[in-house]
């Protein structure tokens, strides 16, 4: 999933139910210990609700996503963009 298909989907969850909205990822890893993960390293966290083969379904904030990969796509712009033609990926 690209960055700009996350924050399309936060959008449309925030729409619906507004700024506590939640957006449900499902990302690669395992339950384990923690009942929580982060999208990315230093990234939003978010709580883990189910496991599938290979990957965890997990439940973040929307507001708190949409922000943090504007963050990386505004900083990817400013710095240099690192998108390989202007579509990043997590």
């Amino acid at each position: 999933m690209t960055m700009e298909e996350i924050i399309k989907k936060c959008d449309q969850q925030m729409s619906i139910v507004g700024e506590n909205a939640s957006v449900g990822l499902l990302i690669p890893g395992r339950w384990g210990k923690a009942n929580t993960r982060r999208l990315w390293e230093g990234g939003p966290v978010g709580k883990i609700v189910m496991e599938l083969e290979g990957l965890v379904y997990v439940i973040f904030s929307a507001k708190e996503v949409k922000e943090a990969v504007q963050k990386i796509l505004d900083e990817s712009t400013v710095y240099g963009n690192d998108c390989q033609g202007g579509r990043c990926e997590l």
